[in-house]
């Protein structure tokens, strides 16, 4: 393959290529392991149901929560209290509490958010695979567009799952 490339010498003492870091594209990497810690959530719990799924709902997070993980990816403070008035939404106190503990706890779950749309369409991306691992009708739905009780639990880059 070296010579067909047509490269001189031995490539076992060539020096090793370098990359460009700036065009690693990071956000590939992290929808995958979405998709791929999906697939393996889905498979933990259709074993702890025991049942064949005939459907299976995948739903991605309301905007307003990507919108607050990106903020708090900035944020410096550790102050819980001081987070929560900093970036409270009228009607989700509960939920930004609950992510604000979350982010207190391991800031590393903000390192890499996608934002909605990417999320989204890399999952109706993957959609056909899933399909095809599971042999029934997977739906993509943003949680906004639902009123299921399981889309509410839907995080950033943690889709919620429900089985039927």
């Amino acid at each position: 393959m070296w010579e067909k490339t047509k490269n001189k010498g031995f490539v076992s003492i060539t020096k090793w290529p370098s990359y460009d870091i700036k065009k690693i594209d990071y956000k590939i990497k992290v929808a995958e392991n979405m998709v791929e810690k999906t697939i393996s959530d889905i498979k933990d719990i259709i074993n702890l149901i025991k049942i064949k799924p005939k459907e299976i709902n995948i739903f991605v997070s309301d905007k307003w929560l990507y919108d607050l993980y990106k903020k708090l990816q900035k944020e410096k403070s550790r102050n819980m209290g001081e987070i929560i008035k900093k970036f409270i939404v009228k009607g989700h106190e509960q939920e930004i509490s609950k992510t604000v503990q979350g982010f207190i706890k391991d800031p590393s779950k903000v390192n890499i958010i996608l934002d909605q749309n990417y999320e989204f369409r890399y999952l109706n991306e993957s959609k056909d695979s899933i399909e095809k691992e599971f042999n029934c009708k997977v739906n993509i739905i943003k949680a906004e567009n639902s009123s299921e009780q399981k889309a509410k639990q839907a995080m950033p880059n943690k889709p919620a799952i429900l089985i039927r």
